[in-house]
């Protein structure tokens, strides 16, 4: 990412002591980075050997003890093959559109049924509102969930307050409303083998973040894009999905 110099208004976001406030940043800039990792096309590839630092330290002191078991399910892998079984499941999931429809890493996407909508619009103010700018070498955009998890990771690595303030403001505008569109999705798909344990992962840091930065609770909601809906309207004797929460406990078991 490129360096720019910026300023924005200093607010308090948290009333905890200075050195407990360190430490929980230091542990969310070592989550985003993780998810950067798994959610960035390729840069597993270059970084699984800081992937494997990180996953043995969410061990040590996981969200829950439910996490243990998933970790140690990709730190086995990592350790013996590396990226390349991780990085195959990547392309299926998320780039691979010949076998089943890829699931979609745009906010945008789960906002609005379409990329490059208000979601990627307000990512991009809130991207120029820091010293950083997306890489052209990066061809996703600026409300990617990779791109968003690298971001904050860059902005908690400052430690300042108006970086820390940018990753409330990414958290609760881009992030919190969407991810678990994601994240369903990927619970739900039958054929992964390491996503679910990641997904898994996701959604006990993003319930932490929510309860840290008193962002609103979100259900976890089947997800129809509008073209689907549309298909279906024009077909009405097709079996009609009806949106409903479902539980992180029912996923797992439909997958």
């Amino acid at each position: 990412m490129e360096i720019i110099h910026t300023k924005t208004q200093e607010i308090e976001i948290s009333s905890l002591p200075i050195d407990q406030e360190i430490s929980i940043n230091k542990a969310r800039l070592m989550y985003y980075n993780l998810f950067g990792f798994f959610f960035i096309y390729g840069e597993l590839e270059k970084k699984y050997k800081q992937a494997i630092c990180i996953l043995e330290q969410i061990f040590t002191q996981p969200m829950n003890e439910n996490d243990k078991e998933d970790v140690l399910k990709l730190l086995k892998e990592l350790e013996t093959n590396g990226a390349k079984n991780i990085t195959y499941e990547f392309n299926e999931l998320f780039i691979n559109n010949f076998n089943t429809k890829a699931i979609n890493l745009t906010m945008s996407y789960y906002d609005e049924g379409y990329e490059r909508g208000e979601k990627y619009s307000l990512a991009k103010q809130i991207v120029k509102k820091s010293h950083f700018r997306r890489s052209e070498k990066f061809i996703e955009t600026e409300d990617d969930l990779g791109f968003l998890c690298m971001f904050n990771t860059a902005l908690l690595a400052e430690n300042k307050q108006d970086s820390l303030l940018l990753v409330k403001e990414i958290f609760d505008n881009i992030i919190n409303p969407c991810v678990n569109y994601i994240i369903t999705q990927i619970l739900k798909n039958t054929q992964t083998l390491f996503y679910k344990p990641i997904a898994r992962l996701l959604t006990s840091f993003i319930e932490f973040e929510r309860i840290y930065l008193n962002a609103p609770a979100q259900k976890y909601l089947d997800f129809i894009d509008k073209s689907e809906a549309l298909y279906k309207e024009k077909n009405p004797k097709l079996k009609i999905r009806q949106k409903r929460p479902l539980s992180i406990e029912e996923l797992d078991a439909k997958g």
